[in-house]
């Protein structure tokens, strides 16, 4: 409940956003809609999930070690982005509809909504249980974890230091912009933005052939002009764009489908969402850009991306990166249609992909109950006390069973560690038991597919592919104190 509230919650608030940011009163995003003083604000946090991913492991250190700290946080995202590549898919298939009915700053919106996805691993936010396991014939999970974090790290490494290589080809031979006209517009589009005392620099570099904004952070982004003369009115449109990438953060938005993308870097779709992404935050600038263009000025700004066409690379925003992009924001440009702003499907989205997170489970690492219960200790040295069987509890006193079958059965099973993390605290059809030996404690939970083991304050939860016989075991019960 608390779960669906918190969602429905953020969900009305981001569709409110959207409606009162994109709408104001006139019910679609004509012109002019923003009154006048748009804002630009960022979209969300870019940095919220790939921060969590890189700090859950240093936190987890301390309790579970290096191994034990890695370990839970693969098995905590693995649904997670896996979830992430499934709602990507779909933004695909849909973009083409949502492209001509909504706002493209909505659409460009849409991409950056699997961040607080985070907020789903959270324990109080957590689901009781998979709706379904997808279980991964995996018989090396460690080699298999191996040649993902190589995937990982080589994709990573390759366009941060393609970016950082292309950055350097850039401003090594820049020079900052000093004619006064230039920096009066720069500085009014800075002001109109909102942004207020700003580290970005204007420079001007004959490495680039169109205008572009590179760096993550404030402080070490610069926005580069070609080598080029522009007339005040183009100069107006290049900055404006530029500056409205700056101020809703595009390039950390950029990097997040970057992550994610590394992340599943063997899902051939999510490199196409990659640069699907890329296409909207363009058009979204020119959408937010033109919002009180006339016909002619339109004309005027689709004629400059045609003649500044250009290479960007890394985590660059720029006003033309590529010819083969243009036709449908050439489009947009000339021939603006009425939609709307999309408030109620960014909210929905939200709602329905923070709600739907978690309900499909991995499973991979096959084990059986020999070596899970009876690595360390025999079944001679365990005693077992059940206090529930699937249909009832049992006394307060727990109550034996036939231990010899009971073991026997257990050790037969053949399980799939289950990665994520689960409360299991709805389910009824619940088989309950505690074994005990002079030196450990186990408290194990099964369902019809599912075992929860909980040993030394952690818990570690199995697949079970054959399914778990809870009426033979109810039958293995010798005693109950409340008959």
């Amino acid at each position: 409940m608390l779960r669906t509230i918190l969602f429905l919650v953020l969900s009305l608030a981001l569709a409110i956003g959207i409606y009162f940011r994109f709408d104001r009163g006139e019910g679609y995003d004509g012109i002019p809609s923003l009154g006048k003083r748009p804002t630009y604000a960022p979209y969300y946090p870019a940095w919220i999930l790939p921060l969590f991913v890189v700090i859950l492991p240093v936190i987890l250190s301390p309790f579970y070690g290096f191994i034990g700290a890695m370990e839970t946080t693969v098995s905590t995202c693995a649904g997670l982005f896996l979830h992430i590549s499934v709602y990507y898919l779909m933004l695909l298939a849909l973009r083409p509809l949502l492209r001509g009915r909504i706002s493209a700053r909505t659409c460009a919106m849409l991409w950056i909504i699997p961040n607080l996805l985070y907020l789903t691993v959270q324990e109080v936010y957590r689901l009781p249980h998979p709706r379904w396991v997808l279980a991964l014939p995996v018989r090396w999970p460690h080699l298999l974890f191996g040649v993902w974090l190589v995937g990982f790290l080589g994709v990573l490494g390759w366009y941060v230091v393609q970016h950082l290589r292309f950055r350097r080809r850039i401003l090594t031979p820049a020079y900052s912009v000093t004619h006064p006209q230039a920096l009066k517009i720069w500085e009014e589009a800075l002001k109109e933005a909102g942004l207020r005392n700003p580290n970005y620099q204007l420079v001007i570099s004959p490495a680039v052939t169109t205008p572009l904004s590179v760096g993550l952070l404030p402080r070490s982004t610069r926005v580069v002009l070609p080598q080029r003369s522009y007339t005040p009115e183009q100069l107006h449109w290049v900055l404006h764009h530029e500056v409205i990438h700056l101020a809703r953060q595009d390039s950390a938005t950029k990097f997040f489908l970057l992550f994610c993308t590394a992340i599943c870097w063997f899902n051939p779709l999510m490199w196409v969402a990659m640069k699907g992404c890329a296409q909207d935050l363009e058009l979204s600038c020119d959408e937010t850009v033109l919002l009180f263009a006339k016909p002619e000025q339109r004309k005027e700004y689709a004629a400059l991306l045609l003649d500044t066409a250009g290479d960007a690379r890394g985590f660059t925003t720029c006003l033309s990166a590529s010819a083969s992009t243009l036709r449908h924001r050439l489009k947009q440009v000339l021939s603006p249609a009425v939609r709307s702003s999309g408030a109620i499907v960014a909210g929905l989205a939200f709602f329905l992909v923070s709600m739907t997170s978690g309900w499909v489970a991995l499973a991979w690492g096959t084990t059986s109950g020999q070596s899970l219960f009876y690595d360390t200790y025999s079944a001679q040295e365990y005693t077992v006390e059940v206090f529930r069987t699937h249909d009832r509890p049992l006394s307060p006193n727990r109550s034996p069973v036939e231990q010899e079958a009971f073991h026997r059965y257990l050790a037969q099973l053949t399980l799939t560690s289950i990665q994520g993390n689960y409360t299991f605290s709805d389910r009824d059809d619940t088989f309950s038991f505690q074994m005990q030996s002079p030196g450990s404690d186990h408290l194990v939970h099964l369902y019809p597919h599912m075992v929860v083991l909980t040993t030394g304050g952690s818990s570690y939860y199995y697949y079970v592919a054959q399914g778990v016989d809870l009426d033979y075991l109810a039958q293995l019960v010798t005693g109950d104190a409340s008959q």
